[in-house]
């Protein structure tokens, strides 16, 4: 049995080939499976791969439905509901075909829930509160207090309205959602288990498969993620208290996000990065900009 999680599958399905195609870079011949981004902590490398392995030809979906220890089919099983699923997995809906989302923790993947859109919605707040505390030039005097429980409060709101949106963009264009973790079975069903006690688990038989499972933080020897002293970037970004220092390992485009926003917060921050400069995988011009400002902040 395969884990549809991190890493390659041995097993390969054929991504479907529509005339106006599901995705225009891929072709019928591969299956795309997005292999881990590495978030944090850095000064690994982050890396997206897509790797292409041969399709087995597969055959045509089964159209029963057996209660019990549940079996349905579908043309088109897409793993993962992240910015590339939940996309593919609404084109090929608007496409004709019978399609199945599954995804097992919140729909819009990463991105939405513990990546980009929580990480921009901190940095406006930290402006906010940074902006307010150094306006004396312009006779505003003002000492922000920052309650990270509040700003919390307010961020998840932020995520929640987007999540919701994807869910019913999904239901909107006839994608059907199933909440769970998928396995492989065969290389042309899996075996979805649902999160909770007795929620139990169904099969899904299918034509094609896309895999999207996305990313997640690596850790380092001896820097195990407790989440509360060693932080991953999901667990930074899901703070009750304002810490009185940090250290960021990695200065990457993610590590120096999260330094400017809690330098702004009030934070005093270090940065520790093996490699000569801040950026180490862009080019200088802008890497100095980043540092400057980074340095005139005091980290």
């Amino acid at each position: 049995m395969h884990t549809a999680g991190f890493g390659r599958l041995d097993i390969a399905a054929t991504v479907l080939h529509a005339p106006d195609g599901l995705l225009q870079y891929v072709s019928s011949q591969f299956i795309i499976h997005t292999a881990q981004m590495i978030s944090t902590p850095e000064p690994v490398p982050r890396l997206l791969a897509l790797q292409f392995v041969p399709l087995f030809h597969l055959g045509s979906r089964p159209s029963h439905m057996v209660v019990g220890d549940i079996s349905t089919g579908t043309d088109v099983l897409v793993i993962g509901a992240g910015p590339g699923g939940y996309t593919a997995a609404i084109r090929a809906a608007q496409l004709g075909l019978d399609t199945t989302l599954v995804e097992k923790y919140a729909y819009g993947g990463t991105c939405l829930n513990v990546g980009c859109i929580p990480s921009k919605s901190l940095i406006t707040a930290a402006d906010l509160a940074y902006s307010a505390g150094d306006a004396e030039k312009m006779g505003i005097h003002a000492d922000p207090a920052v309650d990270m429980k509040g700003l919390n409060s307010w961020k998840n709101e932020v995520v929640g309205q987007l999540t919701s949106g994807v869910e019913k963009l999904c239901k909107a264009n006839g994608v059907n959602l199933v909440s769970g973790m998928a396995e492989f079975d065969s290389p042309n069903k899996v075996r979805v288990a649902h999160g909770g006690d007795g929620q139990g688990s169904e099969s899904i038989e299918f034509d094609r498969a896309i895999i999207s499972t996305g990313s997640r933080p690596i850790q380092i020897s001896n820097f195990e993620f407790d989440e509360e002293t060693i932080l991953s970037s999901t667990g930074a970004l899901d703070l009750d208290t304002l810490p009185e220092s940090m250290v960021v390992v990695g200065a990457g485009y993610i590590g120096m996000e999260l330094s400017t926003v809690f330098a702004k917060l009030g934070t005093t921050v270090t940065v520790v990065e093996m490699l000569d400069n801040v950026l180490p995988n862009y080019e200088d011009d802008v890497a100095r900009v980043v540092r400057t400002r980074a340095e005139e902040l005091g980290i």
